[in-house]
């Protein structure tokens, strides 16, 4: 397990809860259990405790699972009182209360160090938390160094060309690197649907972010398939 990586409790009982039955029995039992702790997992990795409705697209890809079973899935335990939407973010009550009771012991921490240094807490313990912050989201930006958008557009381009790619530095930079630029995600995603349809018989061979949103011999590959006309409308994710 990653050095910095929380946990939070499971209850052991908690597949004989009376939601988690249901959940069980509608999505074959351990595989709608399963499901269950991945989205759990998800929401408790978030800052706030949720999942955005609008990226379960990308929810799919990440678990392997077909988008309409994840769908149905958080629909019905929306419906059932399992999780809990508001506007476009999914949570649960577990999770907003696992939130609340880490808040909880952060701000005891810091509490407990003002009364055992008394007159120091300004000149040794500020920094200190100050230097212990820096290192966390040093380590969090490594371990998460690219931004949602980039996220976004790899995992549109991963699902529409069926490949199982890994977001590595050098593909990120590619997709970064038009962001700097002004590009906008819809203009990425369009230029990755038209690209996906095209016929060329050794396109397999040559079927990586570089050449559809990258340059590549003085050639600009996202304006070249941005202004391709594919047969069919792209439903942009």
């Amino acid at each position: 397990m990653a050095k910095d990586a929380y946990y939070f409790s499971h209850d052991f009982n908690s597949r004989n809860d009376e939601k988690i039955l249901k959940i069980r029995t509608k999505f074959k039992n351990a595989e709608g259990y399963g499901i269950f702790w991945m989205i759990v997992e998800a929401m408790a990795e978030s800052s706030d405790g949720s999942i955005d409705s609008q990226a379960i697209a990308e929810l799919s890809f990440s678990f392997n699972l077909p988008l309409e079973t994840l769908s149905t899935f958080i629909a019905y335990a929306i419906d059932i009182g399992l999780f809990i939407k508001s506007g476009d973010r999914i949570t649960s009550k577990r999770i907003q209360q696992h939130k609340q009771f880490r808040h909880s012991l952060s701000d005891a921490g810091k509490e407990g160090a003002a009364k055992r240094w008394p007159g120091y807490a300004k000149a040794i313990a500020t920094p200190m938390l100050s230097k212990v912050k820096e290192s966390k989201v040093k380590e969090k930006k490594d371990i998460h160094p690219y931004s949602e958008q980039v996220q976004q557009v790899f995992d549109f381009f991963c699902i529409t060309t069926k490949k199982k790619y890994q977001l590595s530095q050098e593909r990120a930079k590619i997709i970064e690197q038009r962001f700097k630029e002004g590009r906008t995600i819809e203009e990425m995603k369009q230029a990755i649907y038209n690209f996906s349809k095209d016929t060329w018989e050794d396109r397999v061979k040559f079927c990586d972010i570089v050449y559809v949103l990258g340059t590549r011999n003085k050639v600009n590959n996202l304006d070249k398939w941005l202004n391709a006309k594919p047969e069919e409308k792209p439903e942009l994710l």
